[in-house]
């Protein structure tokens, strides 16, 4: 059995084990319920509804609350409760909004990382390395969110702007990758195929998107995992800030309404999202990289 497939068994155990692990925490936990924030008792109307819920506590419970989870029965003991629909149509938001920041990340570090490559050895390199300079020296999330903050005082709205909010969080990942691809373009541009290809008369213009770029886009597949699942964690802040009906702000309810059910199932599910991202971007690097592939037989 290959490494790879190894590496897919493993992360397909993850999942149900962070769910039975998840679910065994949040039962050992005192459940508050009343307006006294009195620990509910076992003869308590509230405790009798979580245990409706969330089955008994042991480890054979861990799987009522998934078979409502698919059911579609409520998952809560608010006088609302969720349904797995709505964790569903909750988490198609948050992973489209983490979509369209990654994609943005990708075109902002594609750009940045063509650019410092090709001024690298010329005066303007140095106001090339500005933007990634201001982007890690200085709390650039926290400064958006306040010309946001500024942009509502002067009446322009962007609550609800899904678009904006995958602005904001695709700035800071955006430079990152962008550095890193950077950095591979320099180590591919003297290399001794590049140098052919410009003795020949290839414009150095081509010799990097041509030749230099499709040597060096691996590395920018090895930064995707880790980026795409930093998204997907910053979208909970973008939700709230931005008004984005999304994951994180059914996950951030729900622990304010000490709704457990719903935190059972949102835990495990966001856990199994982000396993399954990694995942994803480990086999589509294995796919497209001939040197990963042989690395990992």
């Amino acid at each position: 059995m290959t490494r790879l497939a190894l590496r897919v068994l493993r992360d397909l155990m993850l999942v149900p084990l962070t769910a039975v692990l998840v679910y065994l925490a949040v039962m050992r936990l005192p459940y508050r319920a009343d307006s006294d924030r009195k620990i509910a008792t076992a003869d308590n109307d509230a405790r009798a509804r979580l245990t409706a819920v969330l089955g008994d506590g042991s480890l054979g419970g861990a799987v009522e609350p998934w078979r409502r989870f698919f059911g579609g029965e409520p998952l809560g003991v608010r006088a609302d409760p969720y349904t797995g629909a709505d964790l569903r149509q909750a988490l198609g938001r948050s992973l489209g909004l983490g979509a369209r920041a990654l994609l943005l990340a990708l075109g902002w570090a594609l750009a940045l990382g063509v650019l410092r490559a090709a001024t690298a050895r010329r005066k303007v390199a140095a106001l090339v390395d500005v933007a990634p300079a201001l982007v890690f020296g200085t709390p650039l999330f926290l400064l958006a969110l306040l010309a946001a903050v500024t942009a509502v005082e002067w009446g322009v709205p962007f609550q609800g702007s899904a678009w904006l909010a995958a602005l904001v969080m695709a700035v800071a990942p955006g430079a990152f990758v962008g550095v890193v691809l950077s950095d591979a373009l320099r180590a591919e541009l003297v290399r001794p195929y590049v140098r052919t290809a410009l003795a020949k008369g290839c414009s150095p213009a081509r010799a990097l998107l041509r030749h230099a770029l499709p040597n060096a886009l691996p590395a920018l597949l090895d930064a995707l995992a880790p980026v795409a699942t930093s998204l997907l964690v910053g979208s909970f802040v973008a939700e709230s800030f931005f008004g984005v009906q999304g994951f994180g702000r059914l996950y951030v309810r729900a622990a304010q309404d000490v709704d457990p059910g719903v935190v059972v199932v949102a835990t495990s599910l966001f856990a199994a999202v982000l396993i399954a991202v990694s995942l994803a971007a480990e086999l589509l690097r294995l796919a497209v990289d001939s040197r990963a592939r042989k690395a990992a037989r």
